[in-house]
């Protein structure tokens, strides 16, 4: 392209955005109806829309508030903990070195993550300027704060973990999918690279991507839109997000009302921000009505950075959601692991004779917490003259947890739920014979063995 065509498709984009900017402005602060009902499109072909309930856990810029950012050590710490953080989506950046690396960084320089300023001599220093070689010579942990400290500054040469330097993006995926226990992640891969670098950036990354075959588990993204044109003239086949210009015009047409189809979109995800930018004191970019539309259009919904479990709640409501995705469930009374009857065949103890037992019984303190073991919306909350106060919880797909023998509940039908969630507290209310939670598992109608959900 020269460079007088991007010049004057610039400045049209530009004219372009401001126009529809207009009823935005007029609109915004629409705080949206919650009475408006959630529609789902069972139609729909679009792997990144789910179901209702249970929201998709991206790990942003792979858990930067945990490790350094981008950093073998974040993924390290992810895989981990994978069954506490209940991550689904690997979220990172990528940039193309001067030697033709993609390696991973968020910033468009080194300069406010690394000591890239001391080692070079010069402020500005992008992986375009300088090769693999070089950059695994930074600490991607100098500017790392955690509990208050920078526990990695100062380290140098030989001192620096390789788990803090710089890595490549084919290191970071083939780590993953070697050490992620047979679970298959999806990758939310970002081009930070810009202007000619970022094509030969999205070349690079395609390679990486078809030469695992992971085409199916990646979706890639850039807020730039030449670049975005440039992945979606030339590699249609891979899953990309909405760049800035079409998730602008996305919030015009949803605003007007008008038929999204008569632009033809071509991207599979609007990534927005909600609850970590100034922008949601002006405009509501969570309502039911949105994501309605962004779904009536075959088109998913996902938010950067959410780390609030109401806002999460909130939003599962409104519908950016998806199904039980086989994720392990939280203990439902932690600090008590004593099972006290095991799910099969017992001697029932008030009953007297041999009766299948279609749950576990955790033996706990009358008054403990009872935890939700996984997200999802309650069914029942109420008194059973055998399962004293229980609660059930429909977590999609027809499965089903049910807490009973409860002394106090504190959830109530039609609630939305997170995992790890105060729900009840431990009794012996209903056919009991002391305080314990009977925890137990419904899938397509019948009883399964918890065991099948919970990390033993």
């Amino acid at each position: 392209m020269s460079a007088l065509f991007l010049a004057i498709k610039n400045i049209f984009n530009g004219v372009l955005a401001v126009f529809m900017l207009i009823p935005i402005l007029i609109t915004m602060g629409d705080a949206g109806d919650p009475n408006t009902p959630v529609e789902t499109y069972p139609e729909s072909t679009n792997p990144y829309i789910t179901e209702y309930l249970d929201p998709d856990i991206a790990a942003h810029r792979s858990g930067a508030g945990l490790a350094p950012q981008n950093t073998l050590m974040a993924f390290e710490n992810i895989l981990a903990n994978s069954e506490t953080l209940g991550v689904d989506t690997l979220e990172f950046d990528v940039q193309i070195t001067k030697d033709g690396e993609l390696v991973l960084l968020h910033d468009l320089t080194y300069d406010g993550t690394t000591n890239a300023e001391e080692l070079f001599g010069r402020k500005n220093v992008t992986p375009s300027s300088i090769t693999l070689e070089e950059a695994q010579k930074l600490n991607l942990g100098e500017n790392f704060k955690g509990n208050g400290d920078y526990p990695y500054r100062g380290l140098r040469g030989d001192d620096i973990p390789y788990n803090l330097r710089v890595v490549t993006c084919d290191e970071i995926i083939d780590y993953v999918e070697a050490n992620s226990n047979g679970r298959k992640y999806n990758y939310c891969i970002e081009i930070k690279s810009i202007s000619i670098n970022s094509y030969k950036a999205v070349d690079k990354l395609y390679s990486v991507i078809t030469e695992r075959n992971l085409q199916d588990r990646v979706i890639w993204s850039t807020f730039a839109p030449d670049t975005s044109a440039y992945m979606k003239m030339k590699y249609p086949g891979i899953s990309r997000t909405a760049d800035a210009i079409e998730a602008i015009q996305f919030y015009f047409y949803f605003r007007m009302n008008l038929d999204l189809q008569d632009v033809s979109p071509s991207y599979a995800a609007l990534q927005i921000p909600y609850g970590s930018s100034a922008l949601d004191n002006i405009i509501n970019l969570g309502t039911r009505e949105m994501l309605n539309y962004a779904h009536k259009n075959d088109i998913a919904v996902q938010y950067w950075t959410i780390n609030d479990a109401d806002e999460v709640k909130l939003l599962a409501e409104n519908g950016s959601v998806i199904t039980y995705d086989g994720g392990v469930f939280a203990w439902p009374a932690p600090s008590y692991t004593r099972v006290s009857s095991d799910y099969g065949n017992r001697m029932h103890p008030t009953l007297g004779v041999v009766k299948f037992h279609n749950g576990i019984d955790l033996a706990a303190p009358s008054g403990s917490k009872i935890l939700a073991a996984y997200n999802g919306k309650v069914v029942a909350s109420d008194y059973n003259g055998s399962m004293g106060n229980y609660v059930m919880i429909d977590h999609g797909n027809d499965l089903y947890t049910i807490y009973m023998h409860a002394s106090a509940l504190y959830v109530s039908r039609g609630d939305t739920v997170v995992k790890g969630q105060h729900i009840a507290a431990v009794g012996s209310t209903g056919r009991s014979t002391g305080p314990h939670l009977h925890f137990g598992v419904r899938l397509n109608g019948s009883y399964v063995s918890p065991w099948n959900y919970l990390s033993q």
